[in-house]
């Protein structure tokens, strides 16, 4: 029977969110319509599709359309960390071959100029799930861009990794800072905001508002807030999204003013012995990379290496269909 290819509609929650909940393969929250409904942005250009074979439910795609440059973009996903397809644990190449073939369908249909696929990280997978990455390239994607993020395999060996010159800075960060969980998001966002501005000219792609709506949304344990203070301020920290393996740092911040204390060496630090403890897999801190993986911070990628972060390759595929 051949795979029904369904456009995402507001009465689909629930069936949607089920499966990304209870899916053994290869989701996380970051799939999840709680996750997309809390940026209202959303919404307004929601594209996404469900794929059935036999009246069940097989793959999900998060994603939008948008017009850029006056030509429609079908796109999984840009105001995620990460889209791509979520599949079933019983589907293997043939269906993975299908899904993909109804997608590129379905763009046409829509009239698409481009489709744009940005892959989740292999290490969030709980089973191998390579098969419509193979079906991408057999229906003619090409690479749009790579990216390389920074993983801290979690174990006993952990701090064995650590660089010298890293060492030295946690010392000196627990001289002063104290590190623990925390709830105050609400002065963390302001540390947040103020730091990305000041570093990049940007503001965070979550406000306060639509943070404190998703953590509403969500189970309590896949959110966590880690803070660094010094002399009772808030002067740095992390905030992790959680999945069965793997800790991923969302957001990290820190006070300008306190940047010789090394706040966030012992954030990370604590992280790495918490997530251990928990027996989590990795810790994923983030990207080096900018425009598309071109433009490399070399000093962003050697602080993380020193915690003994290692690459991790993210591929964004895509599709020119006229």
């Amino acid at each position: 029977m051949p795979i029904e290819c369904i456009r995402y509609t507001e009465d689909k929650d629930d069936v949607w969110d089920e499966f990304v909940f209870n899916n053994k393969r290869n989701s996380t929250f970051l799939h999840s319509r709680k996750f997309f409904d809390s940026n209202s942005l959303n919404a307004g250009d929601d594209c996404s599709l469900l794929f059935y074979k036999k009246n069940k439910i097989v793959a999900l795609l998060p994603a939008v359309s948008y017009i850029k440059d006056g030509k429609i973009i079908f796109h999984s996903h840009p105001r995620s960390t990460y889209g791509g397809f979520v599949m079933a644990t019983e589907c293997g190449v043939a269906e993975a071959l299908e899904i993909v073939e109804a997608t590129v369908a379905f763009a046409g249909e829509i009239q698409s100029a481009e489709i744009v696929i940005r892959n989740p990280f292999r290490i969030y997978n709980q089973l191998p799930s390579d098969e419509t990455d193979y079906a991408m390239w057999y229906h003619g994607f090409s690479i749009k861009a790579r990216e390389i993020e920074s993983a801290i395999l979690l174990n006993e060996d952990s701090p064995l990794l650590f660089e010298d010159g890293t060492r030295r800075s946690i010392r000196k960060a627990l001289k002063t800072v104290t590190v623990n969980f925390s709830e105050d998001y609400t002065t963390y966002w302001k540390l947040l905001t103020e730091n990305l501005y000041l570093k990049h000219g940007v503001n965070p792609v979550h406000t306060i508002e639509n943070f404190t709506a998703l953590r509403n949304n969500i189970p309590d344990n896949l959110i966590k807030l880690v803070t660094a203070e010094s002399e009772g301020k808030m002067i740095g920290g992390i905030v992790l999204f959680l999945s069965d393996e793997v800790l991923h740092a969302q957001y990290i911040a820190s006070d300008a003013a306190f940047q010789d204390v090394r706040p966030i060496n012992a954030v990370i630090n604590f992280i790495i012995s918490w997530g251990t403890e928990h027996k989590f897999k990795y810790l994923n801190l983030g990207s080096g990379n900018e425009n598309g993986g071109r433009t490399i911070n070399y000093g962003l990628f050697k602080f993380k290496e020193g915690f003994g972060g290692r690459g991790i390759l993210r591929e964004t595929m895509h599709k020119l269909l006229n």
